[in-house]
Parts: C-alpha cells; sequence; structure tokens
C-alpha cells in the first residue's frame, strides 16, 4: 500500500502544490504544511473506497487540511506589492515575463482572497465548473441538518457525482459549542464533503451596530438576527458557487413555528419538511446503524445524544443553553398530536383521550403535562401559519405535509380561540 500511496502522490503532485502555493505562498513554514498536508493524506488513504477519482479525493483532503491549518495556527497569507520598477522590467523585457514570474504575480493576487474565494478558485485551476458544486447546506452538528447532509450525500451517490459536489458551511457565533462544532467537521469528514466554516460573529455585531441592538440584551432580535445572518451567507455563497441551499428545518418545527421568519425558515428546496422530529431520530439512528466506518457511526450517535437546540443563546460552562423541547415539549409529544389533527382532522378533546391511552404507563406524561403541551401545540400551530405560508419547496415523505403547494390549505390569519375554549372544558388530573 505504501508503494502505492507514494506512486499516487508523484502522479498528482501539481495539486499538492497549486493548493499549497494558493494557502501557503512564501509561508516560512511552507515546507511543514506540506509535509503535514501528506501526513493526512497517508491516513485518510486507508478509507479511500474508489468511490470518487484518485484526483478528486486527494484534491477533498489537501484542500480541507490547508483549510483547517489556515483556521488552527492563524496563518495569514504572506504577498508583496510589486513595485512600478518591476512591474515596469516585465514590460520592457517581455522575453524575462516566464511562466514562472506570470504564476507569481497569480498567486500573490489569489494570496489576497478569503478561505471560500480561494477554494472556488482551486476548482477554477482544476477544470472544475461551478456546476460541480451543486448543494449549499449549513451545518450546525445537529439531527436536522446532519439528515439533510445525509439525504445530499445520497442524492449525488445516485447522480454518479462525488460527494465534494456537496458544500457544508458550519458558522459559528455567540452560542455555538465545542460539542456541535467538533460533530459537524468531523461528520462532513466522514462523509468526504466540501467543508467550510465562516464565523459570523463579527458580521452579526456590525449588523447589531447598523439596528441599535445591544450584544447584552439576549432577546428575539438578538437570537434571529444570527439565523438571518446564517440565511444570509448560505444564500450569496449558492450564487457564488452555482449550487442551491438545501433547506434543514423538518415537519415538527414547521407545525410549531421554530423557526426565524426569512432565517432558517428559507431555503431553495427543504428536504426535510415532510420528516417529523422523531422520525428523524429514526433515520439518524438507522444511518449510524449502516455507518462504513467506526467514526461515522460514532459521531452519529453523539448528534443523537446532543439536545436538539438552536444554539442562539450564549453557552453556559461550555454546555448548550437552550433547549428547545423545553419551550416546546418533547418531540414525540406535538408530532402525536400533528398527526391527529393533519391526518385525521379531529377535535381537541378527542386528541387529548387519545394521548392519554397511547402515553400510559409513562409516568412523566401525567394528564396535566399532556394537556399542557397540546395547549402550547394549538396556540403555536395557529399563529405559526404566515411562517407556512411561504415556505420553499420539499418533498412529502410521510402521509401527511404542511406546504403550502401540497395538500394544505390554510388562512394566515387563522384563530386557534375555538380549539382552545374546548380545552379550557376538560377536567384535568394531575
Amino acid at each position: 500500500m505504501e508503494e502505492e500511496f507514494i506512486e499516487l502522490i508523484n502522479q498528482y503532485q501539481g495539486i499538492l502544490q497549486k493548493i499549497c502555493n494558493i494557502y501557503f505562498y512564501q509561508h516560512p513554514f511552507r515546507e511543514d504544511y506540506y509535509q503535514e498536508i501528506l501526513i493526512r493524506l497517508w491516513k485518510a488513504y486507508p478509507k479511500f473506497k474508489q468511490e470518487s477519482t484518485v484526483s478528486t479525493w486527494l484534491y477533498r483532503v489537501t484542500l480541507n487540511t490547508a483549510i483547517d491549518l489556515v483556521r488552527k495556527e492563524s496563518v495569514q497569507p504572506v504577498y508583496k506589492e510589486l513595485s512600478t520598477q518591476e512591474y515596469a522590467i516585465h514590460d520592457s523585457h517581455p522575453e524575462e515575463n516566464t511562466a514562472t514570474d506570470k504564476k507569481e504575480q497569480l498567486y500573490q493576487a489569489i494570496n489576497r482572497l478569503s478561505e471560500i474565494e480561494k477554494a472556488i478558485i482551486i476548482l477554477y485551476l482544476e477544470s472544475y465548473e461551478y456546476k460541480e458544486i451543486a448543494a449549499v447546506i449549513g451545518i450546525s452538528g445537529g439531527l436536522d441538518s446532519c439528515l439533510a447532509l445525509l439525504v445530499a450525500v445520497r442524492a449525488m451517490k445516485q447522480l454518479g457525482r462525488p460527494a465534494r459536489d456537496v458544500l457544508a458551511v458550519t458558522m459559528p457565533c455567540f452560542g455555538t459549542t465545542k460539542r456541535t462544532r467538533s460533530n459537524a467537521e468531523i461528520l462532513c469528514d466522514e462523509l468526504q464533503v466540501s467543508f467550510k466554516e465562516i464565523d459570523i460573529a463579527n458580521t452579526v455585531r456590525s449588523h447589531f451596530a447598523d439596528i441599535g441592538q445591544d450584544e447584552s440584551v439576549l432577546d428575539v432580535t438578538f437570537e434571529n438576527g444570527q439565523a438571518r445572518v446564517r440565511t444570509l451567507e448560505l444564500m450569496d455563497t449558492a450564487n457564488r458557487t452555482g449550487g442551491l441551499v438545501v433547506g434543514t428545518g423538518d415537519l415538527s418545527e414547521l407545525a410549531l413555528g421554530w423557526a426565524t421568519y426569512n432565517g432558517d425558515h428559507m431555503s431553495m428546496y427543504g428536504v426535510n419538511a415532510g420528516v417529523p422530529k422523531t422520525l428523524v431520530r429514526h433515520l439518524v439512528r438507522y444511518e449510524a446503524d449502516i455507518a462504513a466506518t467506526d467514526a461515522l457511526r460514532t459521531v452519529l450517535l453523539d448528534i443523537l445524544d446532543t439536545p436538539v437546540s438552536p444554539e442562539l443563546l450564549p453557552a453556559k460552562d461550555g454546555e448548550i443553553a437552550q433547549k428547545t423541547e423545553d419551550l416546546v415539549g418533547p418531540y414525540e409529544l406535538p408530532d402525536f398530536y400533528l398527526y391527529q389533527v393533519l391526518r385525521f382532522g379531529f377535535g381537541p378533546a378527542k386528541i387529548f383521550r387519545l394521548a392519554k391511552t397511547a402515553f400510559a404507563g409513562r409516568p412523566e406524561y401525567p394528564d396535566s403535562v399532556l394537556y399542557k403541551w397540546l395547549r402550547n401545540f394549538y396556540w403555536r400551530f395557529f399563529a405559526q401559519q404566515f411562517k407556512r405560508s411561504c415556505l420553499p419547496d420539499g418533498p412529502k415523505v410521510g402521509s401527511v405535509t404542511l406546504s403550502p403547494r401540497g395538500d394544505w390549505r390554510m388562512p394566515s390569519d387563522a384563530c386557534a380561540a375555538l380549539w382552545l375554549a374546548e380545552l379550557e372544558q376538560l377536567q384535568i388530573k394531575d
């Protein structure tokens, strides 16, 4: 295997040199970083399963390693402005303007670009077109984005395209924890997709300054401002790369309105829009059970064990401070209620009786808890219809859907008063 690897490196060393020149041109530790890239390639080589071309695999690993080194070591491009005299020499002595000179000028110019711009330039240098990037997904390290990424990778496989045609973008900010950030990167590495990190903190702070928002005030503006900046980054990245933004929000979140309007609520196609949260968990667990590597299985299981959270509020002692199910209820309850409402059109009283039967024997679900979250469900379901009235397209996975272009029709100004009034008449035991 060692001889085979050396032959591969010798054959495709041009790719390595191009990426090193773009990210580490004239850097004093350029050779050290080149060696680090070789070490990463050697470690990753046993996992290479020939599902993509050798050049594609080598390009992906090399590029991701270079970006990782830039991020971890705070490597800054070193470039030199060409003086007027230097330009004049080339103008007056064209015979001395060799290919090497031109390449040097090119890399000096490229070094001024951002990481994502550099990655796109590399696609061009390697003769890849924009169409090579098909999907752009915001990856958080949580369940929904995990499932969306798994779906996108499967789609690429069915199309005969490499996984790197999926660009996963992680956008850490004030509430991002080390656990979710690490899981996002490991997941992307194991799935062999293209990966990009955009720290949005400075952009969010600039936006807060524009609108006069005090960063210390942890209100709805503080939360939604982050979600909308993330969507902005994804949409514009998709424009630059010729891809489309794949939405990650699931059916349960659509029912409860648990999304920022024109933030994570919006995408170009929502693959999870017909999948309730409880089914998301089952699908991710299935993928963990059939995972090709132990590392992929481990990270999928850890994602399953991570509390569901938008991670918009600052972490407490490094742990997630905002748990979604504390505010909307354990997802198995609203998912049960939603199914009875959409599939059968049952009223509140009947759904409550069904819930008592379905969850009998569960001490964590006395009648008072079932009633509390049923009221919460109805209130949120009616109040958040305006978000569902303008959704991107998405597949109908099961028997129910909330797509405005599917089989659900509901006015945005509908009122929950009649349904809540029926609940008020019920006799509830503690």
